[in-house]
């Protein structure tokens, strides 16, 4: 059953459940779907998502960037979390 997380006033944090998420290694594959991106945000999860990649971790993120909600410097480090497509 699906579990609606109300932030930032539930007590439960997104963040946190995300984090624990890219920590466990119950996971592999992670796929994702953001309308924006901004370095507040991606500071909280970046070293995760790298440990994630090392461990051999696939994800797919897609991130809205109109509206300009999105930053360069979130998109930036979200992409520096991650190794490229070539290896």
């Amino acid at each position: 059953m699906p579990e609606f997380i109300n932030n930032p006033q539930g007590s439960v944090r997104i963040g946190e459940l995300i984090k624990d998420a890219y920590g466990s290694k119950r996971w592999t594959h992670s796929f994702a779907a953001v309308a924006f991106v901004r370095a507040s945000g991606v500071q909280h999860i970046a070293m995760e998502l790298q440990r994630f990649h090392e461990r051999g971790g696939i994800s797919q993120i897609a991130v809205g960037v109109d509206l300009q909600g999105s930053s360069a410097e979130g998109l930036r480090m979200l992409i520096d979390s991650v190794p490229s497509p070539s290896g």
